[in-house]
């Protein structure tokens, strides 16, 4: 293999002139050779092949640039109007032998109009993009304007493969990735990939008004930190996301992600599964009209927060030590399940559309405002109502106890024929509202208060009650109705 370093010495950026080379003779570079570009004064122009493009300092693209193994740049790169760079593999600060002088920053700028174009034999266990290669140094790929294209040839990229790295894709930009082979390597993106003990590296994915479209699995924070921020009009679509892979080995490599989805038409599309914390920490922000999907199920095994965002998926489990938490909507078409040690806390209004087997906690904040549309099932959950709180549900099931915790707080039974729970701590301050009409007094005896409304004994509620206080028929007022409100005497 010849190596061929670039001069501009013709006084021109055009790739195939031999006087912009030395050695001139037999130049340009071609398919065998190496090409070494540093500081070019003029972006490289025309048509050119390479086995090896290597970059280093400031240089522009304007032409169309093949590499047959791969291209490493260690400083900075811009493509520029119309370039396109083809290329099995393109790394953004990378150990390569014969390297060009490097700061240990290298960026690649990828603007409107112009394409890196994956294409070519790419080894297993590799990323055919990887930024930030070297332990303790940044690397940068930015993707941004119309019609900029970085298309991953359905192969895999790491950003944060070793030191610190940033993707950005913005103003109308797509990015492309897969695993088309998930044999050669399973993931298709990793956002933080490995951890080292003295230079701790991280990985961080930007993207807004652009498009990152992912063939296979992402994994955000694998060995180390990785952040994935979804702005407005961005959009994600993976086949699975884990947030936060990989535990604790006792050397303090556990992975640490987190995922923001936030602004208007910000969008996360997963067609299957969306783990937040997988075995290691993870995070998921939903806010200010983003939207998040999964077409399977959602699993919390770490904190999901909602400022008024949106979630649909098919099933979403709250699991020990999670936490799912805010405002806004979460549709679950075949339900919730909290268990013993999850936990859910309404902050201002929070829907939860789908039934829901809790055996965890369920919190309405002070002036939370949680309304379930819904049955609670039969199991041990609980549900609190603090100071101001409004809780509206549907079907409750035995085992359910709904406790008032604080003043001025009321809980809505919108089918009160169907609730089968516990009441408890109910008393001055507190009102229960029945979407129903009540024509007779209330009776309470053997600690259950019976309503009756219109017809001949129609029963309309039985609400089992336990307190401190001990009750009696008279320490309930009834105002009929519809809807019927009950208040403590």
């Amino acid at each position: 293999m010849a190596i061929y370093h670039w001069t501009g010495a013709a006084g021109t950026g055009a790739f195939a002139t031999a006087g912009n080379w030395d050695p001139a003779a037999n130049a340009p570079p071609g398919p065998s050779d190496l090409a070494i570009i540093v500081n070019a004064a003029t972006p490289i122009s025309g048509t050119g092949t390479a086995q090896i493009l290597n970059f280093g300092g400031t240089n522009g693209v304007e032409g169309h640039l093949t590499a047959r193994y791969g291209c490493p740049v260690n400083e900075n790169l811009t493509l520029l109007r119309g370039a396109i760079l083809t290329t099995p593999k393109l790394h953004i600060v990378v150990d390569f032998s014969p390297n060009p002088p490097t700061t240990g920053v290298a960026m690649v700028t990828v603007g409107e109009h112009s394409r890196v174009v994956i294409s070519g034999c790419n080894p297993p266990d590799t990323y055919a993009i990887s930024i930030a290669n070297i332990v303790g140094k940044h690397g940068t790929l930015v993707v941004q304007g119309a019609h900029a294209v970085v298309d991953g040839g359905n192969q895999p990229m790491s950003v944060g493969q070793d030191g610190t790295g940033v993707l950005t894709i913005k103003k109308g930009a797509v990015v492309s990735v897969g695993n088309g082979d998930p044999i050669k390597y399973p993931w298709a993106l990793v956002i933080g990939n490995h951890w080292h003990k003295l230079k701790p590296g991280s990985g961080t994915v930007e993207v807004s008004n652009a498009s990152l479209l992912v063939h296979g699995q992402v994994i955000v924070g694998r060995n180390t930190v990785g952040k994935l921020d979804v702005h407005e009009r961005g959009l994600v679509v993976a086949e699975d996301v884990a947030i936060g892979w990989a535990p604790d080995s006792g050397q303090g490599d556990q992975g640490k992600g987190s995922v923001t989805v936030k602004g208007s038409d910000a969008r996360l599309i997963v067609d299957n599964s969306l783990e937040v914390g997988h075995m290691g920490v993870g995070s998921l922000t939903v806010a200010e009209h983003g939207f998040v999907s999964a077409g399977i199920a959602i699993n919390v095994n770490g904190a999901l927060s909602l400022a008024d965002g949106q979630i649909e998926t098919t099933a979403l489990g709250v699991y020990t030590g999670a936490t799912l938490s805010g405002h806004g909507t979460v549709i679950a078409s075949a339900g919730f399940n909290i268990n013993d040690l999850g936990a859910i806390t309404a902050h201002q209004q929070l829907n939860l559309i789908g039934d829901i087997d809790n055996a965890g906690t369920i919190t309405v904040a002070a002036g939370g405002d949680l309304r379930c549309f819904g049955t609670l099932l039969d199991d041990q959950g609980s549900i609190e109502l603090q100071a101001n709180s409004v809780a509206s549900l549907e079907a409750v099931g035995s085992g359910q106890t709904i406790t008032f915790a604080g003043n001025n707080a009321k809980l809505v039974l919108r089918s009160p024929g169907a609730f089968g729970g516990t009441i408890k701590n109910f008393g001055p301050t507190h009102s229960i509202e029945l979407e129903a009409e009540v024509t007779l007094p209330p009776n309470f005896a053997n600690g259950v208060l019976t309503l009756t409304g219109p017809g001949n004994n129609n029963v309309v509620a039985q609400l089992q009650m336990q307190g401190a206080i001990a009750y009696n028929t008279n320490s309930f007022n009834v105002v009929p109705g519809p809807p019927a409100v009950i208040t403590y005497v």
